[in-house]
Formats: structure tokens, sequence, C-alpha cells
């Protein structure tokens, strides 16, 4: 019985012990983040179906549903303007534009999330990193790709 006794209080003594050094870990250890680099953040089809929904243009308007000013079409497509009313193109060209924002945030080390690419989208990228985004375009179009579904 003696024995079974201090077993067991040897073992509590143990998880004591273990559990103290868990509690007083220093205060220099960082945790492990992944860097920007390493992740995805988004899909650009459904970004860019939540950028269509909440732009509210027509397919039929100059710049299409997803309001495409004429100097953004030139700088990110060869074809002519009139083609940001076809959803098929408008729509590469729009996933390149995000790429574009993608790659200069990542080169800067910033994380290229669902609401910073929406305000490179909305403002140009240097004007996602000036805007105060009084409207919540961001957190809008961020809220819509994680809640709505979309069909084909």
């Amino acid at each position: 019985m003696s024995s079974y006794l201090s077993a067991a209080c040897a073992a509590l003594l143990c998880s004591a012990a273990s559990f103290s050094l868990i509690m007083t870990t220093p205060t220099d250890v960082k945790p492990v983040v992944a860097t920007a680099k390493e992740q995805r953040y988004t899909d650009l089809r459904r970004l860019v179906r939540c950028l269509e929904e909440l732009e509210g243009g027509q397919w039929h308007h100059p710049g299409g549903k997803l309001c495409f000013t004429h100097g953004t079409w030139q700088a990110h497509s060869k074809l002519p303007y009139i083609q940001a009313c076809n959803p098929t193109v408008a729509r590469e060209v729009a996933a390149t534009v995000l790429i574009h924002h993608e790659g200069r945030l990542l080169k800067e080390e910033r994380i290229p999330t669902v609401r910073v690419m929406a305000l490179c989208w909305r403002y140009g990228y240097d004007g996602a990193k000036t805007t105060q985004d009084k409207e919540k375009y961001g957190e809008r179009v961020a809220n819509l790709y994680a809640d709505k579904e979309f069909y084909p």
C-alpha cells in the first residue's frame, strides 16, 4: 500500500513540476508564425465574385459589373475597354489585377488578406495603405467572402 501511495505522490510531484515549467516560460520566446510568403490567403475567383456583388455595376455599363476604370483596364489588359463588359474576360483581368496587388503586398511582407486585397481593389495599392475605409468596404467584402455561397 505504501509503495502505491509513494508512486502516486511521485507522479503528482512530477506533474506539478512540469506544470510549473509550463507556466514559467521565458518571455523572449515568440510563437512560430508562417510568413506571408508561405501562405495563400485568398481564393481569387471567390474574391472576384464578392467584388462583383459589392461594386454594383451592370455588365452592359462601361467598366462592366466590376466597375473597371479605363486606366486600370489599360494597365492590366491589352484588350479594348469594351471587353470589361464581357464577364469571362473581366473576371480574368480582375484576377490579374488582384495577383498584381498580392505580389506587391508580399514584396513588402504584408499579409494579403481578403480585406486588404479588397481595399487595394477599391482604392488602388497606395490608396489602400492610407485610407480610413469609412464605408467599411474591406470589411463588407471579407464578410461576403466568408459567408456567401456562389454557384456557377
